[in-house]
């Protein structure tokens, strides 16, 4: 194993490990921390600006420079290859998502549909909106995210190989997640959570959770990738090497 393999490695237990304390974090937020305002202003994962949303935010980063870096490896040792230039379409787009998670673009666009619906209502508008139980940003992005989402699948089919069931699962648990955890919360606005306490509250009515499935799909989708950047590194560095002469070998 090299050393960019190694180091791949270890980057993927520490964000799965890391989810893991989120995850723990959030369900004793939930039950025997209940109420403690503090805890859950850093950790509740249904919050914006706090750890969890950081630490989204350097996942997609994190993916980001890594289809960067495959964009580079494989126009150097696949120059023929024509679509090698879409990894850095999915590099702006996950630095994006990134910018996303921690200035709320999907919110604000939210809030913007919402208040242009408002002020162009009509019976029917109103009548298909009237059992709507999510935010309005969904209503924005998801129409935007599914053909992206069919198109991803074949670029991952096609460009990742034995590794590209790992972004393809991912991606299917981070929109679920993603469009999971605020449908909860729309269908759950109506209920007293003062009423509800202990484990009920974190089952029933605070099942933000669904925020770790949608970081654990995150982390598989770079899993993918490192695994493929970490195969195409050696080589990357062999022909680097031949160019300027150096033939030694790459050592583990």
């Amino acid at each position: 194993m090299n050393s960019y393999a190694r180091i791949s490695f270890w980057i993927i237990v520490l964000l799965l490990s890391l989810e893991f304390a989120l995850a723990i974090l959030h369900i004793s937020i939930m039950t025997v921390f209940s109420g403690q305002e503090i805890l859950e202003d850093l950790f509740d994962v249904g919050y914006e600006s706090n750890v969890p949303t950081w630490f989204s935010s350097v996942q997609f980063l994190l993916l980001g420079l890594v289809c960067g870096s495959i964009y580079v490896f494989q126009r150097e040792l696949h120059p023929e290859k024509k679509f090698s230039i879409l990894w850095i379409a999915c590099a702006l787009g996950c630095f994006f998502l990134s910018l996303d998670e921690v200035a709320m673009i999907h919110e604000t666009a939210g809030s913007l549909f919402e208040r242009y619906l408002e002020g162009n209502e009509t019976p029917t508008i109103d009548s298909a909106l009237s059992d709507f139980n999510s935010y309005y940003w969904v209503l924005v992005y998801v129409p935007l995210a599914l053909p992206i989402a069919i198109w991803l699948v074949w670029f991952f089919s096609r460009e990742l190989g034995r590794y590209r069931i790992f972004p393809i699962v991912g991606m299917i648990l981070f929109l679920l997640g993603a469009v999971g955890v605020d449908y909860h919360e729309g269908t759950c606005s109506d209920v007293d959570e003062d009423q509800i306490t202990g484990i009920a509250r974190w089952i029933v009515v605070e099942m933000d959770s669904y925020l770790i499935e949608e970081m654990l799909g995150v982390t598989l989708a770079l899993m993918g990738c490192l695994f493929l950047s970490a195969e195409l590194f050696p080589k990357y560095l062999g022909k680097i090497g031949a160019k300027n002469g150096d033939t030694s070998k790459l050592e583990d």
